[in-house]
C-alpha cells in the first residue's frame, strides 16, 4: 500500500535497497557481489571493500560486526542490498573522489542522484532526501550524506563539494553515537575558525557602535559597549592559543596578533590613559594605523580560511567603513 504521493513523505525501509540489488541481478546477469566488484571495487582499485560472501575476501583490519548483546541476523532469500558490504575509509575515499569523475557515472546521472526531491527526513530534519542520498546546502552549496548503523556497526558520511570536503566515519560497534564521533572531528577540525569567525563579526560590529557612540560622546552607552568589546579579547586569545598549537604559520598569527595588540592600545587610551586621539595627533595617527593594520588583519585571516568564511567578515567590515564616512563626512568635507 503506498503511504504517500512521491516527493511528499520520506520513509526509510530497507527492503527497498534490498530490492534493487534484485534489480540489478535480473538486469546485469550477475550476482549483486560480482556486480560490485567488477563495476565499482575492481575499477576504483577498492582492495579492502567488498560483500561479505563474494570472493573477494576480507579487508586488512576488518572486524566483524560486534555488539554487546547477541544479535539475530535473518538470512533473506535476495541478496542484501541494505547491508552486508565491507570497506575502509581509504576506499570509501578512492570512490568518494570518483564521484567527482565520471568514472562510475556520466555528471548528468550523479547531478539527478543528488537532487533534493523530499524536502526533509525524520532522522535529520535538516537534510532533504536524494536517490539514497541525505540532501541540504551549507552557504549556498549543497552537502551530501549517507548513514547507517545497526547493534554491530555503524557508518556515517557526509560530503561537501565545492570544497572537496568529505568525512567518513565507520565503527563497528553501533551503540555509539556516531553523530557525537563526527562532531567531534569536526570540532577538533573547525572549531578555531568557527569561534574566530563570530568574534571577527562581532567586533567589527560593536566597534562600529563603539566609535559611534564616542562621536556622539555619549558616555555610559561607550562604557557599556567597550567592556562587551573588550571581552572579545578572551575568544581571541584561544584562537591565538588553538592556532598556535594547530601549528598555523606567521601569515595567520602574526595578523591575529595585531588585532589583540590594537585592542590593548585602544583600551589604555580610551579607558585607562583616557587620551582622546582627536586632540592629540601623534595617538590619532598612531591609533587610526593600527587600526587599519588590525581591520584588514581580519579580512586576510577570515579569506586565508577560506572565501564562504571571509565574505560575512568583510560584509562586516563594510558596516563599519559605511559607517565610519557618514560619521566623519562634516571633517572629510572640510579636509577637501
Amino acid at each position: 500500500m503506498v503511504e504517500a504521493r512521491p516527493g511528499e513523505q520520506h520513509t526509510y525501509n530497507n527492503h527497498g535497497y534490498n530490492l534493487l540489488a534484485h534489480i540489478i541481478e535480473q538486469a546485469s546477469g550477475q550476482s549483486y557481489a560480482d556486480f560490485l566488484q567488477e563495476n565499482i571495487f575492481t575499477p576504483l582499485n577498492m582492495r579492502d571493500s567488498g560483500y561479505e560472501d563474494s570472493s573477494s575476501g576480507v579487508a586488512a583490519g576488518y572486524t566483524y560486526r560486534y555488539a554487546k548483546d547477541a544479535v539475530e541476523y535473518v538470512q533473506l532469500d535476495i541478496s542484501n542490498g541494505e547491508g552486508q558490504l565491507y570497506s575502509t575509509t581509504g576506499d570509501l575515499l578512492l570512490w568518494d573522489q570518483a564521484l567527482y569523475t565520471d568514472q562510475l557515472l556520466p555528471q548528468a546521472e550523479l547531478e539527478a542522484m543528488f537532487e533534493r526531491y523530499v524536502s526533509r527526513t525524520d532522522d535529520y530534519p535538516l537534510f532533504g532526501y536524494g536517490y539514497g542520498w541525505m540532501v541540504t546546502s551549507l552557504l549556498g552549496q549543497p552537502v551530501l550524506g549517507g548513514s547507517g548503523w545497526s547493534s554491530g556497526c555503524a557508518t556515517f558520511y557526509l560530503r561537501y563539494p565545492a570544497d572537496g570536503l568529505t568525512f567518513i566515519v565507520l565503527m563497528n560497534q553501533g551503540d555509539i553515537n556516531h553523530m557525537s564521533v563526527l562532531l567531534a572531528i569536526t570540532s577538533a577540525l573547525f572549531l578555531s575558525d568557527l569561534i574566530y569567525l563570530v568574534t571577527a563579526i562581532a567586533f567589527l560590529l560593536l566597534l562600529t557602535a563603539l566609535l559611534a557612540a564616542q562621536k556622539n560622546q555619549r558616555v555610559k552607552t561607550t562604557r557599556a559597549i567597550g567592556v562587551l568589546w573588550l571581552l572579545l579579547a578572551v575568544p581571541f586569545t584561544i584562537v591565538f592559543i588553538r592556532y598556535l598549537a594547530e601549528g598555523r604559520g606567521v601569515w595567520t598569527l602574526l595578523p591575529l596578533s595585531l588585532v589583540l595588540l590594537y585592542m590593548l592600545v585602544k583600551a589604555l587610551l580610551d579607558f585607562v590613559f583616557r587620551i582622546d586621539p582627536r586632540f592629540n595627533r601623534t595617538a590619532r595617527l598612531a591609533t587610526l594605523t593600527l587600526m587599519c593594520l588590525a581591520l584588514f588583519s581580519m579580512v586576510w585571516i577570515a579569506f586565508g580560511i577560506h572565501p564562504s568564511w571571509g565574505t560575512p567578515v568583510l560584509i562586516a567590515f563594510g558596516i563599519l567603513a559605511v559607517s565610519l564616512i557618514f560619521l566623519y563626512r562634516n571633517e572629510i568635507r572640510v579636509t577637501q
